[in-house]
């Protein structure tokens, strides 16, 4: 294994350390475990700790960060293969990369932080032996891609490729009046990670919450260069966001603020115009968001939202033009919007007859008793958007592919109220949890509910006789083959016009 020269020295280092005080450690090594394992042991950047794995527990250290800080871990173990895992404030584990499997006698992890607080580090053996080991934190420098210029005007959409490729933008605030800032995030169940740096890498804005789907924030009037990096958490990439910079409180967002000839006037001035000639593309009618959804009706589950302050390419329509078929998360994705809800602009007479797949045959009716607490009334005037009848879903989490002790899979659908399939049921389990360790293997399932939509506050997710509600998460520990099975309820529990698309994110994680 290759090392920088940096981290060379840090290994010389960390290994005369150890045998300076080899002695010692021997002398207290039956405390460090007890200690370490329930406590931790303070370790700053650029320290190198002497430490003891006697048991199955490991050792535990625990540090202070900042987003955008590059966390950079060295382990070096005497007669053991060391392992490493980086656990956020809530002991839940953020990157487990190195599992070890190669036994080798130095372990190394990376990682840039992604909030504000209190991380831990637990240095297991990869082959369930004992011994000393010398760790090393050093707070590197973060490798990111190349900025792209932000300005104040329409939005822009971009890409959070992968942890190593977040999307990041530079932008100033106005030095007069207020600056506004909006982030907002087009991959269903992504809620998106900001930081904002100053020009000295100072944290100004750090977010990070799986409640929410997008911000805005607004920034003071002064001039002053920044930076805006958005990551992707816990997710699996890509992820589709969109952008806007806009400048004071009331500032047109669409460009010119009179419509060209012969395009459709927006209802509201602060709507993007659209032009007379070229491709042809949408834009919604009022100042309000618009689904997006896989099929020319409201039968169809909704993708993402478009927002007011965008143009898209439109094609593709249905026979009718009652829905148009467009582009979005930069042409790399297509849903169907109505036309009951948006306006063209553009050369549209020759926009093609999209095909599109049709809506699956139900197979299952939903059941004829309600959730506790919920009253069966007539479907309210103006009610568009009904979940259709579905057939029951498996969440199968396979450990037996995994190269390291943690794996992940989500599944998505939608719920309404008081019409339509108000509850869903999910199996879940996890397959192949001996592979990973040998009989007697032992895992722990985590599971974060999201939602999107209209009356995510009636939502109710229940698993092992317990309620969750949309934002929240649940945990299963001490799961083995004979009991790595299980059933999740999803019911709208109430609303007179609900419909909402809930996602099941499950993380499962070897604890042995």
């Amino acid at each position: 294994m290759n090392l920088h020269p940096q981290r060379v020295r840090h290994v010389v280092f960390s290994l005369t350390t150890l045998i300076v005080f080899a002695i010692v450690a021997i002398i207290v090594n039956s405390s460090l475990s007890t200690t370490y394992a329930q406590d931790g042991q303070r370790l700053g950047y650029g320290e190198n700790l002497i430490g003891q794995v006697s048991g199955p527990e490991g050792s535990l250290f625990f540090f202070e960060g900042k987003a955008g800080d590059v966390a950079q871990i060295e382990v070096l173990g005497v007669g053991f293969a060391p392992s490493i895992a980086l656990l956020d404030g809530t002991r839940t584990v953020v990157l487990l990369v190195n599992d070890n499997l190669a036994l080798e006698q130095t372990a190394t992890l990376e990682y840039t932080l992604i909030s504000d607080g209190t991380y831990f580090i637990q240095v297991r053996a990869a082959n369930n032996l004992t011994g000393q080991f010398a760790i090393t934190l050093l707070k590197g420098v973060r490798q990111l891609p190349p900025a792209i210029p932000l300005t104040a005007g329409p939005a822009v959409q971009g890409l959070v490729a992968s942890a190593e490729l977040p999307a990041v933008y530079d932008f100033s605030t106005n030095a007069t009046d207020v600056t506004q800032l909006r982030i907002q995030s087009f991959s269903p169940g992504y809620s998106p990670v900001i930081t904002v740096l100053s020009p000295t890498n100072e944290t100004i804005v750090s977010l990070n919450n799986p409640r929410l789907l997008g911000t805005t924030l607004t920034f003071a009037p002064g001039q002053e260069n920044l930076r805006l990096i958005v990551d992707l958490g816990g997710f699996a990439p890509p992820a589709t966001i969109e952008v806007q910079l806009t400048y004071g409180t009331s500032a047109v967002t669409g460009g010119s603020s009179t419509s060209p000839a012969g395009t459709e006037e927006p209802s509201n001035a602060s709507l993007p115009s659209l032009p007379t000639s070229g491709q042809c593309v949408l834009a919604t009618r009022e100042n309000q968001a618009v689904n997006v959804r896989s099929g020319p009706s409201t039968d169809y589950p909704i993708l993402v939202t478009i927002s007011p302050q965008s143009i898209y390419d439109v094609v593709g329509r249905n026979a009718d033009s009652s829905w148009y078929q467009i582009t979005y998360g930069g042409g790399n994705n297509r849903g169907w919007v109505s036309a009951q809800v948006t306006r063209l602009g553009g050369n549209c007479t020759a926009v093609p007859i999209a095909t599109f797949q049709p809506l699956p045959t139900a197979t299952r009716t939903p059941t004829s008793t309600l959730p506790s607490g919920v009253t069966a009334t007539p479907s309210p005037t103006g009610q568009s958007q009904i979940a259709p009848p579905d057939s029951d879903y498996f969440l199968n989490v396979n450990m037996g592919n995994q190269n390291g002790a943690i794996t992940q899979g989500s599944i998505s659908n939608v719920v309404s109220h008081p019409t339509g399939d108000y509850e869903d049921y999910v199996f879940f389990s996890t397959n192949n949890i001996n592979t990973q360790g040998g009989s007697g293997t032992l895992v722990r399932q985590i599971f974060n509910f999201t939602c999107t939509g209209t009356g995510t506050e009636v939502i109710g997710f229940y698993i092992n006789g317990d309620f969750r509600e949309c934002g929240d998460s649940y945990t299963i520990n001490s799961v083995g083959p004979d009991n790595d099975n299980g059933t999740i309820q999803i019911s709208a529990n109430g609303g007179s016009n609900t419909y909402v698309q809930w996602t099941i994110f499950m993380q499962v994680e070897r604890l042995n």
